[in-house]
């Protein structure tokens, strides 16, 4: 007979540095939890009993509905790191769209945003939390040696075509008076953009092993400048992040709400502008970086009282917009 051990918090389907904030948050609020790292959701629910399930982009989406029917007493949360006008243009669309009819189906389930910006755009839907993405690696040294070589860093999937095609663009301007390399990091299997292989011998590819600790000491390793991530898709970038804690600038977009207004773009379809602010940033001493580091602390601090205060309020039943019941 299996033993039954009620806990107050399930990760289901998440890759295990997307927990490692959340679990922190746990201890804090003296709460249990348990991490499904084999069987199926229903199992979880039987072995655990838990009061609140977080689904992670690893669970089936049919999966999470059927569960979550089956079990009205349990809070069920699912979130979602982009902004919803590019939804059609990225891979997480079609699972956030399903989730949302869930949530107006199912009194139990919710939406959680990633940040402020997201929030904003869909606090008038019923079920939806503020749910930031935690961060909690330290930040390190920046480092701000030059060898007369320009090292610049991306991310390399296809499904960021457009983004790449802008970077690819900047780099090739910025050629024509420096010397430049753009290192880019892809995971296993992931099909990289046509438009970075138009850079030959410009292009260093990595690939990126799991967690961002060796994403981290990747960059440094590398001897990287500046991190480009001109995307207006996200509202928390984990890559940016890393970035960031390796002591390395980034050049940014204002959905990216962390980063020091003086490093973003305004316009990030602009190969022109995105070349300038890497100028910018190049020049960056390591007391501004340190700057912008401890601005990042203070702001990841307050995303995980916002956490705290969801967490408090999903598990006492009143977590819903505006604190109203439905």
């Amino acid at each position: 007979m299996t033993t039954r051990t009620k806990v107050d918090v399930l990760f289901v389907g998440h890759c295990s540095h997307e927990v490692s904030g959340v679990l922190g948050v746990c201890r804090e609020l003296d709460l249990t939890s348990e991490i499904l790292e084999a069987g199926s959701m229903d199992d979880g629910m039987k072995l655990y009993d838990p009061k609140l399930v977080m689904i992670g982009p690893l669970a089936s989406m049919k999966s999470s509905r059927a569960t979550a029917t089956k079990n009205p007493g349990t809070i069920f949360i699912r979130r979602t790191h982009t902004i919803p006008g590019v939804w059609d243009s990225c891979e997480e669309a079609g699972v956030i769209a399903s989730w949302i009819k869930t949530c107006e189906m199912l009194s139990n389930c919710r939406l959680g945003s990633s940040c402020r910006r997201v929030h904003v755009t869909l606090e008038t839907l019923d079920n939806v939390v503020l749910w930031p993405t935690l961060y909690d690696l330290p930040c390190l040294e920046p480092r701000c040696i030059s060898d007369g070589v320009m090292r610049l860093a991306c991310g390399g999937r296809s499904s960021q075509m457009g983004e790449n095609l802008v970077v690819v663009l900047a780099v090739a301007a910025l050629r024509r008076d420096h010397d430049v390399e753009l290192h880019v990091w892809e995971r296993k299997g992931d099909a990289r953009s046509e438009w970075l292989c138009l850079l030959g011998n410009s292009l260093h590819v990595h690939v990126c092993s799991d967690g961002p600790e060796s994403f981290c000491a990747s960059l440094g390793s590398e001897s990287i400048d500046v991190f480009l991530q001109p995307s207006i898709s996200y509202g928390f970038s984990l890559s940016a992040a890393d970035a960031l804690s390796a002591g390395i600038p980034v050049v940014g977009t204002e959905s990216i709400e962390f980063l020091p207004k003086a490093w973003l773009v305004r316009d990030p379809g602009s190969a022109t502008e995105v070349a300038e602010r890497i100028l910018d940033l190049e020049k960056l001493t390591g007391d501004e970086i340190h700057s912008a580091q401890r601005a990042f602390t203070a702001f990841c601090e307050t995303r995980r009282k916002e956490v705290e205060a969801t967490m408090r309020n999903l598990l006492s039943g009143t977590a819903v917009p505006d604190g109203e019941s439905k």
